[in-house]
């Protein structure tokens, strides 16, 4: 039988970032529904945050990405990429390897789109929690807060754990207005959660050069 518990906690919260948030998640789109899904440019947050969910469960890292504001994503850039340029640069392979994966190649993520990169971060923070037999159960809107016109926070019940043992938690998420060329209007994106900014300050210190010893 399993057991559960309650807990509340801003969104992804350490837990969850320890645990895997790209996990298999109980509330699977059908192929039915995904057609009649409105495009992000009219999205709500409420319908976009589940979006965002289930994009991490099936690992689907650049679709994740995709729904962030791109100033968010930017912001997480360029925490590391001046450090990678350099390593690269001098032909150094640790850190790189370290952020992007092995055999990466940072030219790949040398485009003004910071979807690539933050997809990349997503992968390397989540997803390798299901070979640890580790999964996030169902998801579900439970609230929302307009703290203003243009900021609105998602309040999301999940579970998290083994089959054995799951825990309950209450994820935020944060939604702002952004600009949309294409549509001519403004559309809801997704901030970069404080953990995941968080993951990249953590690679960021443990920055160590080797084109010193070059």
């Amino acid at each position: 039988m399993s057991t559960t518990r309650a807990a509340v906690c801003r969104w992804p919260v350490p837990l969850l970032a320890g645990l895997g948030l790209a996990l298999a998640l109980a509330s699977a789109y059908s192929a039915g529904a995904k057609a009649n899904e409105p495009p992000p440019s009219t999205a709500t947050p409420e319908v976009l945050a589940t979006r965002f969910l289930h994009a991490l469960a099936l690992g689907d890292w650049h679709g994740a990405a995709a729904l962030y504001d791109p100033g968010s994503s930017r912001a997480l850039k360029a925490t590391l990429w001046p450090l990678l340029s350099r390593e690269v640069n001098c032909g150094a392979k640790a850190f790189p390897e370290l952020v992007l994966g092995r055999g990466a190649r940072l030219e790949r993520y040398a485009v003004d789109d910071p979807t690539p990169f933050a997809a990349v971060l997503l992968q390397r923070l989540f997803g390798r929690a299901a070979k640890r037999g580790l999964s996030l159960g169902e998801g579900t809107v439970v609230g929302t807060v307009r703290e203003k016109p243009d900021l609105t926070h998602v309040l999301v019940r999940t579970e998290v754990g083994t089959a054995r043992y799951r825990v309950a938690r209450m994820l935020v998420l944060t939604f702002r207005k952004i600009p949309n060329s294409l549509a001519g209007k403004r559309q809801w994106g997704l901030e970069v959660s404080t953990e995941v900014r968080s993951f990249a300050y953590r690679l960021a210190q443990s920055y160590h050069s080797e084109c010193r010893d070059r």
